[in-house]
């Protein structure tokens, strides 16, 4: 059962250039990768009700496949599952993190 509806909040449609600058903040003080969690979180809201302008975020995502949390890996994966069909010139740049993942 969730937790009170506290991700509902989550499901605001939400501007690529606001997420794209949550997603890149956060720097070394936030070792969990919290901030990028919540913004990958907004994201795959966004997805889930089926805003393709979420697709400008492609790049961005492909650079957060590198960092070492599960949580963030499984929530690029999703991104990279529902969107690789639009862009695969772009997809293909995460082929090489994708064999690589441990």
């Amino acid at each position: 059962m969730s937790s009170g509806g506290g991700d509902a909040k989550l499901f605001a449609r939400g501007k690529v250039a606001e997420l794209r600058q949550e997603l890149n903040s956060g720097g070394k003080k936030d070792k969990n990768y919290s901030a990028k969690k919540i913004a990958l979180k907004k994201i795959v809201a966004n997805m889930t009700m089926s805003n393709n302008d979420m697709i400008a975020l492609f790049p961005d995502i492909i650079d957060c496949m590198n960092l070492p949390s599960l949580e963030i890996k499984k929530m690029c994966f999703l991104f990279l599952v529902n969107y690789s069909r639009m862009k695969p010139e772009i997809a293909l740049k995460a082929l090489p993190i994708l064999v690589n993942v441990r």
